[in-house]
């Protein structure tokens, strides 16, 4: 009955979260909702193995944003991505090891932490790899929700005073087919849960940190590259991040609460870290002419890709270029930035 009470609580929690437009409010609403009726009643549960099923998940939704046209894009645009993923690998190890020593919190926690990815994804990745789960969700949903609050403003404010000119299109790109309408298929929406099911548990065998999450987005978005048998409904989406909300919200306990004040400076430490990285990485690509000045900035925001490439078109940037760049960020955030860790605690730590 503990796993109905709290799924119960998880849904009021996306309900509440979707009223006041909280970003990723399946997630964050949920994961609210039930870390709050865990610290008062200390009863929720979720079993464990729900990690493969919301890893994925995650990895169909990953997968199917990506295509082989997104490799010959990448290939134009490799210096601009290849800078961006420079600075965030060295602000990740940089400012994590930083976390660690004034948070006071194991290296493994702090590195997560750090990673520019999603909140549902470090989460779950934090329990492949014993970190503090709840300290890991706390940090990636205080970053995720400061970025989209605090980041268009500052790029709004500092593109207004240096006088930023809206983008030239120097960089052609591929248009990027969307698949019909006709692929809508009830029983192509079963193929491709469980496709993505089974490579989740190869992947959970394999042993990798985020192994299911990797197998399954790789595997979903070469299906997709090449086959049409690949759809999904958004309502599924949904449905993943609501057992990750709640997962993520089990683990909150008494003491988590009682702990929140130190990380206070911790999340201090990364927004500034970020905001950094941003004005960095923005002077950079648009001196070395990569990007333009405010394209740059937003293509360097650490939040939603989805989010950053909307907001983005609507302030004069680039659209292609900026989805392109975030949603590769994303990737490499959940593919590569574990492995790393791991090997760096292997090395380093351990």
């Amino acid at each position: 009955m503990n796993i109905v009470y709290t799924l119960l609580v998880a849904l009021v929690g996306f309900l509440i979260a979707k009223l006041l437009k909280l970003p990723a409010p399946a997630m964050i609403g949920s994961m609210i909702a039930v870390g709050a009726f865990n610290i008062i009643t200390d009863v929720a549960f979720m079993p464990v193995f729900l990690k493969m099923f919301t890893q994925g998940i995650a990895g169909i939704f990953i997968g199917l944003q990506l295509k082989i046209d997104d490799v010959k894009n990448i290939k134009k645009m490799a210096k601009p991505i290849g800078l961006l993923m420079l600075l965030f690998t060295l602000n990740t190890f940089i400012t994590g090891n930083i976390i660690a020593i004034v948070g006071k919190m194991d290296i493994a926690t702090a590195l997560l932490s750090s990673v520019a990815g999603g909140v549902t994804d470090m989460s779950l990745i934090s329990i492949d790899m014993n970190a503090t789960t709840a300290t890991v969700a706390l940090m990636q949903t205080s970053r995720l929700i400061s970025a989209l609050l605090i980041f268009p403003m500052w790029i709004v404010f500092f593109s207004k005073k240096a006088n930023l000119p809206d983008y030239e299109d120097d960089v052609k790109l591929d248009t990027i087919k969307n698949k019909s309408d006709s692929n809508q298929n009830n029983w192509k929406m079963v193929v491709t849960i469980g496709i993505a099911f089974l490579a989740g548990y190869l992947g959970n065998l394999s042993g990798i940190p985020a192994g299911p999450l990797v197998f399954s987005m790789f595997t979903i978005m070469i299906l997709n590259s090449f086959t049409n048998i690949i759809y999904i409904k958004r309502s599924v989406k949904v449905v993943g991040q609501l057992f990750a909300g709640s997962l993520v919200g089990s683990t909150m306990t008494r003491s988590t609460f009682i702990g929140l004040p130190q990380l206070i400076l911790p999340i201090i430490i990364l927004l500034f870290s970020y905001w950094l990285v941003n004005f960095i990485y923005g002077y950079l690509a648009s001196k070395w002419k990569y990007l333009d000045m405010k394209s740059a900035l937003f293509a360097s925001c650490p939040a939603g890709a989805s989010d950053m490439a909307l907001i983005a078109s609507d302030l004069g940037a680039d659209l292609a270029k900026i989805g392109l760049i975030q949603v590769v960020r994303l990737v490499y955030a959940i593919a590569i930035m574990p492995q790393l860790v791991n090997l760096y605690i292997n090395i380093f730590v351990n």
